[in-house]
């Protein structure tokens, strides 16, 4: 925040409201929420929505973070964030325009741009595709997925076969079925997490009873992607390498070890 702003009190709410007003006054857009969050990733979160164009925008920032997340309106309501087809992140825009030769960090808080650099990329990434935001013409979602799946082969190798469960799939339907029979709840599942909460970055699982707490979790999303661990009451207990093992083993180890946290 620059000395002018903060002589004369301009609050980093005021200056994300001032960066995306365009949505207003030329993308139709009309702003139905804004909340000070501080169970979220950041603490200002905003929620710009157009019914003609079908689009609902959700922006949650601080000076240190920032995401916003695209969701289509079906049926008069945004589609789920576990609905990868209709709900996107701001970024799958920038790869889907450059062919994923995009600069991550000009949309990255937390490095050398801060926040109003970020503000002022994402602001000219929106308005050059103004076409998507004023118009019911949603993305091509299946290019954009593939452009992400060349990518994470340059990074890791290899990607996941789409066409079979995956490793957390199948550890989630088993483990859910013998917690419960156990008599312990699901307190979150990543799965159907916004984006804006802490969580929400790996896959995760946490089941509880009584004072009893149990974690299955992907260790990174960048650099441990296919590692997942279990953590009982705050103490790691377990780790697998599902690049490394074949999935069925990997999940039937997981689960054996699930069953010394009942």
């Amino acid at each position: 925040m620059g000395l002018f702003d903060k002589i004369f009190k301009v609050t980093t709410l005021d200056q994300i409201k001032k960066a995306f007003d365009f949505l207003i006054t030329d993308f139709s857009f009309e702003l139905i929420t804004v909340e000070t969050h501080k169970g979220l990733k950041a603490d200002n979160f905003l929620i710009y929505r157009n019914e003609n164009s079908k689009l609902q925008v959700e922006i949650c920032a601080d000076e240190s973070w920032f995401h916003c997340e695209l969701r289509r309106i079906i049926n008069g309501q945004p589609a789920k964030y576990s609905d990868k087809n209709n709900c996107i992140g701001f970024e799958d825009l920038a790869i889907l325009e450059s062919n994923h030769k995009y600069d991550h960090f000009d949309y990255y808080a937390g490095g050398s741009t801060g926040l109003k650099g970020v503000l002022e990329n994402t602001s000219k990434l929106f308005k050059r595709n103004s076409t998507f935001f004023t118009t019911d013409n949603w993305l091509d979602t299946k290019k954009i997925e593939n452009l992400k799946e060349q990518e994470f082969t340059k990074q890791f190798g290899k990607i996941p076969d789409k066409s079979q469960p995956t490793y957390f799939d199948k550890l989630r339907s088993i483990a859910t079925k013998l917690f419960f029979d156990n008599g312990f709840i699901l307190t979150l599942d990543s799965e159907e997490l916004s984006p804006f909460e802490s969580n929400s970055m790996t896959n995760k699982l946490i089941f509880k009873k009584d004072e009893k707490v149990v974690e299955v979790s992907q260790v990174d999303w960048r650099d441990d992607y296919f590692v997942y661990q279990i953590i009982k009451d705050n103490t790691k207990i377990f780790n697998v390498d599902t690049s490394i093992i074949e999935l069925d083993k990997a999940v039937e180890l997981t689960i054996n070890k699930l069953k010394t946290c009942l």
